[in-house]
């Protein structure tokens, strides 16, 4: 447990939250959402985001056989703070094909490198391969 804090207040909370689910079909769906929060208002080319009103809401949905390649890939920008964030969704259909596993973050790198991407989507891509939610660890499986 980290010790007190000095006195201070919350600019910005993150939210990630990531699934895993069995398809009757023998494939895998792994889904992360993220979502990003200010407590101040934020000005951005989109508008004003408002404290508490989520400025990033985005989904990824992966689908992946049993040897870990990807099938099919999802994304969903709910909110967004810029007109231009939706151009990097199409680049991520790149990805099907490819294996999650060893060298993941290389592949990645590869479809979604700089302006290809977004920092949050691939975010979502990685953690869950970092992190015990890893697929391979998952009880599902």
């Amino acid at each position: 447990m980290l010790s007190k804090p000095k006195p201070r207040f919350l600019l910005h909370a993150r939210e990630i939250t990531f699934q895993g689910y069995a398809r009757e079909d023998g494939l895998w769906d792994i889904e992360g959402h993220l979502k990003d929060f200010k407590t101040t208002p934020l000005q951005t080319s989109a508008k004003v985001w408002q404290p508490g009103e989520a400025f990033h809401d985005m989904w990824v949905r992966v689908t992946l056989d049993q040897d870990f390649v990807i099938q099919d890939i999802e994304v969903v920008m709910d909110r967004h703070p810029h007109a231009e964030c939706t151009e990097v969704i199409p680049p991520m259909e790149g990805l099907i094909g490819d294996r999650l596993g060893r060298g993941w973050r290389k592949t990645i790198d590869t479809h979604l490198g700089g302006i290809k991407g977004c920092t949050h989507l691939r975010e979502l891509l990685v953690s869950p391969s970092n992190r015990s939610l890893s697929i391979h660890s998952w009880s599902l499986l």
